[in-house]
């Protein structure tokens, strides 16, 4: 009749009462975890284990015994393994409160109710402090106890109210570097309640030391019992065990408020809107600062088998059927949530659980009642169970040839690709980048006669290039080869050079750690040569007959290093420059020359430039003795490109190089990179994006009344309807081709610049 979330998986079920006791007792119960794990290996089986049960008092910061045993248990690298937590049921009580002693000593206020027989108060604050603490009760007045460190008062009585008080204070624990005020207040006959009930209140104060306070912060936790004074809130309510770190914590929302019974329909009177959080589901965060709950599944009104052993079950409760039950809580969420971890683990049994985690809450529902981000009440969403996405395991290899490589020589990465599966991978890209001043030089997918090529990106900033390719699908089991050709700069130096590379997908990654790869190629440098284009120019492509924004050159100047070795140590020992000369050559028939001014100089260099003679840019520069540094240096180049009929590539060359008397030794392979695209103008496209819309218009007119500076706009409206200027006519009839009132525009001489 009622089915769970994952009916065909095996169960082990442990009683962990403890009868002489009558409770569970963290032996016990770290006990049936360790037993339920060893069962699970010798099934060969993965496993998740439900915990419906926690308590209010502890540090909540995951240092608690049983949480410490899951942290063991579970975790990184530890595949097949999950607990899921109830989250608690006092998201509805004030029994946390919370201050800080560097605003003087604190009253905090509590309420025993009357009939009651014991009532526990827990205490945590920072190892590095030392606070005194005392007890204020209703009647009595203060104890007077001032209770230090490292105390254990024993049970004090007053037999005439019928009751007793225990402080226990702790010196600072090992495992959370805190110290812990442990209060009981308890009857002191144990056959009446306690004789002063109502309001109690806790004194803490810093001890009378200059190294007292360091941190003053303190969180305190009330067990039958509440805080009534304005320390008191709903926070930090999630109670170990499910402050543990690897555990996954599960909160409750409503997902009905009424359900049949064996006496008619039963609501819950008191329940939230269905899709909101239940009233009682508890809250984080953590004592050290990290989100609780991590999800939240239904715990509203749920059914399902009845025990014959259940105890204080109400007629309103049971199922008609007589052998299913309606219970609510996050007892009731967690198992669900339970059931979706072991559907996980039969997709991919060697999840971890930081994996589930990361699975079920990037998968998780956020709406209204959520709300976008991560939170104290909701963790990050609603149990997703429909939406699950495919799992895949990719991993990346590389190899770097020749190792080692002389500099000036041609480098080459394979990269494979492999799919571990289980789920097929769409949309697969390995992004890889290159070492610092090396170039790009080429690239192939695959070994088909016809690879693909990869796309080169390159900040001229950082002067790095980044290289991405797009594999595309990839089957489970399947792999794919790259390789990417890196030219080495001819005046690197001995040494190391780094290349890092990652792969990703649309999938979810079961293990991310292995889509990074590293390799380290050792250079061998040579003697000092001359400049070379190294890297691409900046734009790579202008519109012909307008004016371009500049356009950026690398230009890779010479070392110069000292005598015959070419690794003279910090180029210590680099010789003095002067007449050294080179040619920039150009083809005048499609730009001309407009300005060359310096980018990012070098230390202890300087350029000159000489642009006059159409075709040819002449450089010369100098450089001092001894310098060091970087050895790149780069070129602003301002040019007019002339229109053209179709999209034409051309660039840049270096020639004639000379350094003093000796003639620059030449390296075949660099210096292709700076190569640029001349495409044809399109009258009116004023945003340069290879049409004519309404946003051309706009920019236009902003340029035409002053609005926009010319300079900042990346083409031209232009004269449109040929009277030689620019004006607002020629706004109106670029306006008119936009909506289709003219069929053509005749562009005329532009409104500004050469």
């Amino acid at each position: 009749m009622y089915t769970g979330s994952a009916p065909g998986a095996p169960l082990i079920i442990v009683n962990g009462w403890n009868s002489t006791a009558g409770g569970y007792l963290n032996p016990g119960i770290i006990a049936g975890m360790d037993f339920i794990f060893t069962a699970a290996d010798t099934l060969g089986l993965p496993a998740v284990i439900n915990m419906s049960l926690g308590k209010v008092l502890g540090a909540h910061d995951g240092s608690d015994v049983m949480e410490q045993a899951i942290d063991f248990l579970t975790g990184p690298g530890i595949p097949g393994r999950a607990f899921v937590v109830a989250a608690g049921n006092s998201g509805h009580k004030e029994i946390h409160a919370e201050g800080d002693l560097n605003d003087g000593p604190q009253k905090v206020d509590l309420f025993i109710p009357p009939g009651s027989f014991i009532a526990v108060i827990d205490v945590w604050y920072d190892g590095s402090d030392s606070f005194l603490v005392d007890i204020v009760a209703p009647v009595l007045g203060p104890l007077g106890l001032n209770v230090p460190p490292g105390f254990d008062t024993g049970p004090i009585c007053e037999p005439l109210a019928n009751v007793c008080a225990h402080v226990i204070h702790s010196d600072t624990q090992a495992a959370n570097s805190s110290k812990e005020i442990s209060i009981v207040v308890f009857s002191a006959d144990g056959q009446n309640p306690i004789g002063v009930p109502g309001e109690w209140s806790l004194v803490l104060s810093d001890l009378p030391s200059a190294t007292a306070i360091n941190n003053g912060r303190f969180d305190a936790w009330c067990a039958l019992c509440t805080f009534t004074s304005q320390h008191g809130n709903t926070d930090m309510t999630a109670g170990a065990p499910s402050t543990s770190h690897y555990g996954l914590t599960v909160g409750a929302s409503v997902t009905r408020a009424c359900g049949v019974s064996v006496v008619g329909l039963a609501c819950d009177p008191f329940a939230a809107p269905v899709g909101g959080l239940t009233v009682f589901s508890s809250h984080g965060p953590t004592r050290d600062g990290r989100i609780k709950p991590d999800i939240v599944a239904p715990g509203s009104l749920l059914v399902s088998a009845l025990s014959k052993d259940a105890l204080g079950i109400f007629d309103f409760q049971i199922h008609p059927s007589g052998t299913h039950v309606g219970f609510q809580g996050t007892s009731m969420a967690s198992p669900i949530t339970a059931g979706a971890v072991a559907l996980l683990l039969s997709l991919d049994p060697t999840l971890d659980a930081v994996q589930i985690k990361d699975i079920l809450q990037s998968n998780a529902v956020k709406d209204v009642f959520t709300g976008p981000d991560c939170n104290n009440l909701w963790g990050c969403g609603k149990l997703n169970l429909f939406d699950v996405p495919p799992l895949v395991d990719l991993s990346i290899e590389k190899l770097a040839a020749p190792d080692p490589v002389v500099a000036g020589e041609l480098l080459v990465y394979q990269i494979v690709v492999t799919n571990n599966g289980p789920s097929d991978a769409t949309g697969v890209q390995v992004i890889d980048m290159p070492p610092a001043d090396t170039i790009p030089v080429g690239s192939a997918i695959g070994t088909s006669d016809e690879p693909s090529e990869c796309d080169v990106g390159y900040d001229p900033f950082l002067l790095q290039a980044t290289v991405f390719c797009e594999i595309g699908d990839l089957p489970a089991g399947a792999s794919q080869v790259i390789f990417i050709g890196i030219g080495v700069l001819p005046t690197m130096p001995n040494g190391p050079i780094w290349n890092q590379a990652s792969v990703s997908s649309i999938q979810h990654e079961i293990d991310p750690l292995d889509n990074q790869a590293f390799v380290a190629t050792e250079v061998v440098a040579q003697g000092y040569i001359g400049p070379v284009l190294i890297h691409p120019a900046v734009p790579d492509q202008v519109v012909g007959g307008n004016r371009a924004p500049s356009a950026m050159l690398a230009l890779d100047l010479p070392l110069l290093l000292g005598g015959d070795d070419a690794n003279v140590a910090e180029h210590e020992e680099t010789q003095s420059l002067a007449g050294a000369q080179f040619d920039l050559l150009y083809d005048p028939s499609l730009f001309e020359v407009l300005d060359v001014y310096p980018g990012f100089g070098i230390d202890d260099c300087a350029w000159s430039a000489n642009p006059s003679v159409p075709g040819v840019i002449s450089m010369a520069f100098a450089c001092a003795a001894g310098r060091g540094g970087n050895p790149l240096d780069t070129l602003l180049i301002d040019f007019h490109a002339y229109d053209v009929s179709e999209p034409t590539t051309t660039g840049f060359l270096v020639e004639n190089v000379f350094l003093g008397d000796d003639q620059a030794q030449q390296i075949e392979g660099l210096g292709g990179g700076q190569e640029f695209q001349i495409i044809p103008q399109i009258c009116g496209d004023v945003t340069l994006d290879g049409d004519v819309d309404i946003l051309d218009g706009i920019l236009g007119s902003q340029i035409i009344v002053g609005q926009v500076e010319a300079s900042f706009a990346q083409g031209i409206l232009g004269d449109l309807d040929g009277d030689g200027q620019a004006t607002v006519l020629d706004l109106i009839q670029a306006l008119q081709f936009i909506v289709g009132n003219v069929d053509e525009l005749h562009c005329g001489s532009y409104f500004y610049g050469p």
